[in-house]
């Protein structure tokens, strides 16, 4: 009887101790999956930029997608559609839209100023309708100011430099490109 008693009680130690292991493992697991997705979560960037003039109008809609590398360096993706009207009689382009991607990245020399680098290629209607749609690509460079909304979102104030700008070939009215976006981190 005292050796059952003990096998049981073996059983039960063992039976325990192991279970005791095992969520200590699978603790652990979901511990190391969460900091995993949470890395991510807080290097993340989501966000867009808007810009419209109207003489001509123009209208520039991007969601963009960056990552945080460091505090003060972001890269990005995005892509972009953008609709042309021109002016009425002064204007020899085409009404039409354009789209595209662009690559960037942000150097944030203050906590809410930043500097710009961009590459984006268009697909559009050129003003000479030689070519019914063709490909453009525009290096900008530039600068702006980043304004905490909440605690996850803000927006920003981009001014860009077209260092690609061809009055009769480009997709924008000035060399100079003004943007509103907004992102959450």
């Amino acid at each position: 009887m005292r050796h059952l008693l003990f096998i049981l009680f073996l059983s039960y130690f063992f039976g325990f101790a192991y279970n005791s292991y095992a969520q200590a493992r699978t603790a652990k697991k979901k511990k190391e999956k969460k900091e995993e997705n949470t890395f991510l979560k807080e290097r993340l960037i989501f966000g867009g930029n808007f810009s419209a003039t109207f003489s001509p109008t123009m209208i520039d809609v991007a969601p963009t997608l960056g990552i945080r590398v460091t505090e003060r360096f972001v890269p990005g993706i995005g892509i972009s559609y953008n609709y042309y009207k021109p002016r009425a009689n002064t204007d020899d382009r085409p009404e039409g839209s354009s789209y595209g991607g662009r690559i960037w990245a942000q150097y944030h020399f203050l906590k809410w100023a930043y500097l710009q680098a961009e590459y984006e290629a268009q697909n559009l209607v050129p003003r000479s309708e030689e070519t019914l749609r063709t490909w453009q690509y525009n290096p900008q460079v530039g600068g702006g100011v980043t304004i905490s909304l909440v605690k996850m979102a803000y927006v920003q104030f981009t001014a860009l430099y077209n260092l690609n700008y061809e009055r009769d070939l480009s997709l924008y009215p000035s060399p100079w490109v003004f943007r509103v976006g907004f992102g959450f981190n």
